[in-house]
């Protein structure tokens, strides 16, 4: 909602309800997976890579934060899809191997004009990872927060791109 509160006074972008509505349904994410166990199959995570207009901004001596850099941004819904595959799939499959979906974009100005992307990629799930450690375990789930680069496709305007992708 900080976003959304800046871009209220902002004499150009203005107060977004839709952004808004949807900020609330990422923060009830967590309410709603704890009540639908099945719901834990699916997590929200996060990729950021500054953006050259964000480098060059820091570089002229304007101090903005990273998340008003929307163009370094790639947000993912990560899949377990373990919970959809047969005994001989899942056992094939490494429990810390998944699924992301990714939207972002690009070249924004500020009229809404820009490139938006899509993204299908592997996702690690760390914390699916056995270890006796505490700190191994605590420091797996933090990283699970965010999406690392991985092979994948992305969409972007009419082009289709294999690679992997980091943000």
């Amino acid at each position: 909602m900080y976003v959304e509160v800046e871009d209220g006074f902002h004499r150009v972008y203005g107060f977004s309800p839709g952004d808004a509505f949807f900020n609330m349904v990422g923060a009830a994410i967590p309410l709603a997976q704890w009540t639908f166990p099945l719901l834990r199959n699916f997590t929200l995570k996060y990729s950021y890579w500054p953006s050259p207009g964000y480098r060059n901004e820091l570089k002229a001596g304007q101090g903005k934060a990273f998340l008003d850099d929307y163009q370094g941004t790639t947000v993912y819904l990560a899949v377990d899809p373990h919970f959809m595959l047969g005994s001989r799939l899942r056992d094939a499959l490494p429990p810390w191997l998944g699924l992301a979906f990714g939207v972002g974009a690009r070249d924004l100005d500020e009229t809404g004009g820009g490139r938006r992307q899509a993204t299908i990629a592997l996702d690690y799930n760390f914390s699916r990872i056995q270890t006796g450690s505490d700190f191994l375990q605590a420091l797996f789930t933090f990283v699970d927060f965010y999406h690392l680069p991985a092979p994948g496709i992305r969409l972007d305007g009419k082009r289709i791109i294999f690679g992997v992708f980091y943000p």
